[in-house]
């Protein structure tokens, strides 16, 4: 069997099982613009009855979307950017650094990405009510500043660049911070970005958090809205309209996902299997 055929004979059930896996997300473009009465008709189609945006108009205006929006872009490049700074320096430090209780730090690293985040959940919450930082954007970014598995990641990454490098430049009287920035990153690039995606497209879709230190419409999220939206529409779901505001809300994350997705591709293959 020469290798063309072989090759496509892998690739025929992948693309098999990617349709089936894309087929809900379909139906849900589907249901977003079809009317109401198409979608209880009896039968499942696989084309809109009509391209109608008097859903996406109505599912806006029954929720203040608009503000969601904000409050869900400004916190998740909150987090993502406290978390890049701050997982940067550490793992810097960590892999190149040599300072006592070095190798305490990386175990207890490694031990809080083993500890689930709902044990935290109530002390963030006390301290937070103590600053009276309940139902702020505070709230919202500052508890995830920091990241265990930011940490481990992006010094995976870091040993990937040669040590000589780094003491060449160390010995040409370059401070960590310039090494970092011009040596560092640009050439952990792919990481870097693969974690920021990751962050973003989880604290994007986080609802928990958000549920527990929000109570005004002012700071919420949208997984925030769409649960409010489903509990409105609670007597008798109108799944096009809950279909559109479900569209309207992860379509941000496939566009990243897919401007992103070759520093994806390239940050797990290069750096998530390290040892």
């Amino acid at each position: 069997m020469n290798a063309p055929r072989k090759l496509w004979l892998w690739h025929v059930p992948l693309i098999l099982l990617s349709a089936i896996m894309l087929l809900p997300l379909w139906w849900m473009v589907v249901a977003a613009f079809d009317p109401m009465h198409a979608l209880i008709g009896g039968h499942l189609t696989l084309w809109p009855v009509t391209w109608n945006l008097k859903n996406f108009v109505a599912a806006w205006r029954s929720q203040p979307f608009g503000r969601y929006y904000v409050n869900s872009i400004a916190t998740t490049i909150g987090i993502v950017t406290l978390q890049i700074l701050t997982s940067s320096l550490a793992a810097y430090a960590l892999a190149f650094l040599t300072f006592r209780g070095k190798r305490i730090i990386w175990g207890m690293t490694l031990l809080a990405m083993m500890i689930p985040v709902q044990a935290i959940f109530i002390p963030d919450y006390l301290i937070l009510s103590q600053l009276n930082w309940i139902n702020t954007y505070q709230a919202l970014i500052l508890p995830f500043a920091a990241s265990a598995f930011g940490i481990f990641w992006l010094h995976q990454a870091f040993r990937n660049v040669p040590r000589a490098l780094v003491e060449a430049m160390m010995m040409d009287g370059a401070s960590p911070l310039t090494i970092l920035w011009q040596l560092i990153l640009p050439n952990t690039r792919p990481a870097v970005i693969t974690l920021a995606v990751l962050n973003t497209v989880f604290h994007y879709g986080y609802l928990f958090w958000p549920l527990l230190v929000t109570n005004t419409a002012a700071y919420r999220v949208l997984p925030l809205g769409l649960s409010y939206f489903v509990a409105q529409q609670s007597g008798f779901m109108q799944w096009n309209l809950m279909m559109a505001a479900v569209l309207m809300t992860v379509l941000p994350m496939m566009v990243l996902f897919a401007l992103a997705q070759r520093y994806l591709r390239a940050g797990v293959m290069h750096y998530g299997i390290r040892g």
